[in-house]
């Protein structure tokens, strides 16, 4: 009966334990075969459009659509915080850290272990007995357990050393989680800034193309007109062609604006998170409007830079953990205090009772394991103070990027104005050359050269215009504000970038 009993127990221990043992034994899919099934997921994910999101801001709430059509610079913003996939990985890992610090909080219960054990011997073991004085027998061979073992337990233990150790590791586990929100929340700011750039970019290379479309246009009638003169011999054939092959080197330099349009728009689709050939225009923006001079001390940036920064932030919470690091290398070198309760029972029928009780205290001290600890303690020290000048560094670092920033926004407050005098005497220049070759005056060539020279100028003003734009960006970037923030005014002036800008 009880082999009978063994077999079947060996049977279904085999066969719970198969499966694992099948599915670690299954072919490997190979790499090509691997990376194959998800290339289609992937390309499947990057041509997907989400569905409209609604995202509340600090200026109101912004709809983000799908990306289709013409988007402004706020939703394409709103659009990159929720999609891009550096944000989204970010967010993930911020996720993956607070199940960590879940389950460090979880290290801190009581161990609750129960055994069952069920076991045969082959043959009774009998024991015997002497007199400890003559060495005489005293006691005949016996037995006093059955060939059957039966015996079950249930241990509730509590290991006071590992609970205060683990507390703290629970704390530092609750500050990585507040870290990796950090370094979420810095992404999205950098993420803001970046799409800002893109789309002025963009938005520039746009209408440097639409007044080349009205150049090249305006070349192609006047090449009809010369092509006509020459056939008729009203322009000698020699200054046709030659106005024929400025026609040509203008139409080759225009041409250029449109393809620096088609790659800002690639650019900003990477930032969105989208498909690079994902169909979407930008919206007209008046770069006439402009933000005028700082209004903002650089000590008030500062003093909000160093109290904004979400490196700043990371680096204090960074010295906590190694504080923390330094305080459980001290606590390991004390002795470990058990305090448990166990509740036993066995089916031995030598015995005149089955069931019972043990609590006590468990002391233990491995006490060639302090010098292991010691030095744990002194590297914790080190990586302290190692944070701490880490976080003076950046500090710098911030401080010099605040500068740098303020610096190059009153350099293109000047760009602008010396591009606006330029993009002016241009225009002019082209207007009499347009008179003087209606009237005969110069060749088509100088004229289009004029109107190729005032959209340089007029593509100039409006790259300057851009880049104070993204200045200020990078002045409120610099100082640790969010998209949404809000917050005092760094410049004297708004323009309809405001919202997304300020």
């Amino acid at each position: 009966m009880r082999s009978r009993f063994i077999v079947k127990f060996v049977i279904t221990a085999f066969f719970a334990v198969a499966p694992f043992i099948l599915s670690g034994c299954a072919a490997k899919k190979s790499p090509e075969s691997l990376r194959a099934l998800n290339a289609g997921k992937d390309i499947q994910f990057s041509k997907a459009n989400e569905n409209e999101i609604i995202v509340k801001s600090g200026n109101g709430t912004v709809s983000v659509p799908q990306i289709s059509g013409t988007i402004t610079l706020d939703e394409a913003i709103a659009y990159a915080l929720t999609h891009n996939l550096n944000a989204a990985v970010s967010k993930t890992e911020e996720e993956v850290q607070r199940e960590m610090s879940t389950a460090a909080m979880m290290k801190m219960l009581p161990a609750l272990i129960a055994n069952v054990e069920r076991s045969w011997k082959s043959r009774h073991v009998p024991s015997k007995s002497v007199n400890y004085t003559t060495g005489a027998e005293s006691l005949a061979p016996s037995i006093s357990s059955e060939l059957e073992t039966a015996t079950e337990s249930v241990e509730l233990s509590w290991d006071l050393l590992d609970l205060a150790i683990n507390v703290n590791r629970w704390k530092q586990s609750g500050d990585r989680v507040r870290i990796r929100a950090l370094q979420l929340r810095r992404i999205k700011q950098n993420l803001a800034f970046e799409v800002t750039g893109a789309y002025l970019r963009a938005a520039v290379a746009k209408d440097a193309a639409k007044q080349a479309e009205k150049v090249i246009g305006y070349a192609l009638q006047r090449q009809e007109i010369i092509d006509t003169q020459m056939e008729k011999g009203h322009i000698p054939k020699i200054d046709g062609l030659q106005s024929s092959i400025d026609i040509a080197e203008l139409l080759i330099r225009l041409t250029r604006y449109s393809d620096e349009y088609k790659a800002s728009k690639t650019e900003l689709a990477r930032l969105l998170g989208v498909a690079p050939t994902t169909p979407f225009e930008l919206v007209d923006i008046d770069f006439a409007s402009l933000p005028g001079q700082l209004i903002m001390s650089g000590e008030d940036m500062g003093r909000e830079a160093m109290l904004s920064r979400p490196e700043l932030f990371e680096l204090d919470i960074e010295e906590q953990i190694t504080s923390k690091d330094a305080e459980i290398a001290i606590m390991s070198m004390f002795p470990d205090l058990t305090p448990f309760v166990r509740y036993q029972h066995d089916a031995n029928k030598f015995l005149t009772r089955h069931d019972w009780f043990v609590s006590g205290l468990k002391l233990s001290w491995d006490m060639l394991s302090i010098p292991e600890a010691y030095a744990e303690q002194q590297t914790a020290a080190a990586r302290e103070r190692l944070v701490r000048k880490r976080r003076m560094n950046m500090a710098m670092a911030v401080l010099t990027q605040l500068r740098l920033a303020v610096i190059e926004y009153e350099n293109y407050m000047r760009q602008v104005e010396q591009a606006l005098e330029l993009e002016k005497l241009r225009k002019d220049l082209a207007v009499e050359v347009h008179q003087q070759v209606e009237t005969g005056r110069l060749k088509e060539s100088t004229l289009l050269n004029a109107d190729q020279l005032y959209i340089v100028a007029h593509h100039a003003r409006l790259t300057a215009a851009a880049r104070l734009l993204t200045a200020r960006q990078r002045i409120l970037n610099s100082m640790g504000r969010d998209w949404d923030a809000g917050g005092k005014k760094i410049v004297s002036t708004a323009n309809d970038l405001e919202v997304a800008l300020q």
